[in-house]
């Protein structure tokens, strides 16, 4: 318990590696960098589909944080992709976007 208080009061929260690895996917998403989302499957032997998936849900993270890159087409006909498909992180993603418009 008392390392989560401690946690609370950092000026950074200490993230899990797989969180870190997130954070970058996220990072890439939201810039718009496919250079460097090609760049981190490769670093991880992704194959198509598993590559598909990590910025699938990196897509979902920044949608649901409203900070999507927006007005371009690629990322337009992505969303459309997640939507035809009933992705189920972007299904979250859509609720949990809608329920902090709401709360504003």
């Amino acid at each position: 318990m008392w390392n989560e208080i401690k946690q609370l009061f950092a000026i950074e929260p200490e993230l899990s590696d797989e969180d870190k690895n997130l954070q970058q996917w996220v990072a890439a998403v939201r810039d718009n960098n496919w250079v460097l989302l090609h760049h981190l499957g490769r670093a991880e032997n992704l194959e198509p589909n598993q590559l598909f998936d990590k910025v699938a849900l990196a897509y979902c993270h920044c949608y649901a944080a409203g900070v999507e890159p927006t007005r371009i087409d690629a990322w337009t006909a992505f969303r459309k992709t997640l939507e035809n498909l009933h992705y189920p992180a972007f299904a979250q993603a859509t609720t949990i976007r809608h329920d902090q418009k709401a709360k504003v």
